[in-house]
């Protein structure tokens, strides 16, 4: 028997600093996503802050059919005010839930998702 696996990365860049280093927005976003998708936590959301050099917002949480992570980069590194999304889950749900939540979240510009149904098993 296959397992299916369901995974969005959502990589995008903006304009507004403020919501991609406001640890609070960010893990506003993280919960109000996994429970629009109609999962639940197991563990976190966890946040950390980069280092000086590197700024930005890293937040996990580990759902029950897998894990939502989003990743900050704030300072020209090439990198300039970018966040990755990425959900993995062995449950389906709705990508374009997602995106309409990450759009109405920030302030988007250019984006790029990438999608994928992996099936595992036989």
């Amino acid at each position: 028997m296959s397992v299916p696996a369901f995974h969005i990365t959502y990589d995008f860049k903006t304009t507004d600093r403020n919501k991609i280093t406001d640890k609070d927005f960010i893990e506003d976003f993280l919960i109000g996503t996994i429970k629009s998708l109609k999962m639940n936590i197991l563990h976190g959301p966890n946040l950390m802050e980069g280092s000086s050099k590197n700024p930005g917002i890293t937040g996990f949480a580990v759902v029950d059919f897998s894990h939502v992570s989003i990743h900050t980069f704030v300072l020209p590194h090439g990198l300039e005010n970018e966040v990755f999304v990425d959900i993995f889950s062995c449950k389906p749900y709705d990508k374009e839930q997602v995106v309409k939540s990450i759009e109405e979240g920030f302030n988007v510009e250019k984006h790029k998702v990438n999608y994928a149904v992996l099936s595992f098993g036989e």
